[in-house]
């Protein structure tokens, strides 16, 4: 069925959405109003095959056993302006397989 979509509302006004699926509450996505881009969660996709991480955000929380990769940008937070991951990215030439 459709996913929730549940919302909360930042410091700044604007508005945090999830979509979320409705038997597991899984979260399959995150975004905010009015920008370009959300963030998807590789595990939710069938085929994760094609995907190549560009960066690795809230470095500074991981655990002991997480890998942290020296060939992707790095984040010890949250970044403060998403340009630089955007335009990683858009060159790193990301998207699903056509077909």
């Amino acid at each position: 069925g459709p996913p929730r979509r549940p919302e909360r509302r930042l410091a700044d006004g604007t508005v945090n959405f999830s979509l979320m699926c409705e038997a597991c509450f899984s979260r399959i996505l995150t975004g905010r109003e009015g920008r370009p881009s959300v963030n998807l969660r590789a595990g939710t996709l069938d085929d994760t095959n094609w995907i190549r991480p560009v960066a690795q955000v809230w470095t500074s929380s991981a655990q002991p056993w997480a890998i942290i990769r020296a060939d992707v940008l790095t984040y010890a937070e949250q970044p403060k302006d998403f340009g630089e991951l955007l335009a990683a990215w858009k060159s790193s030439g990301a998207g699903p397989p056509a077909g």
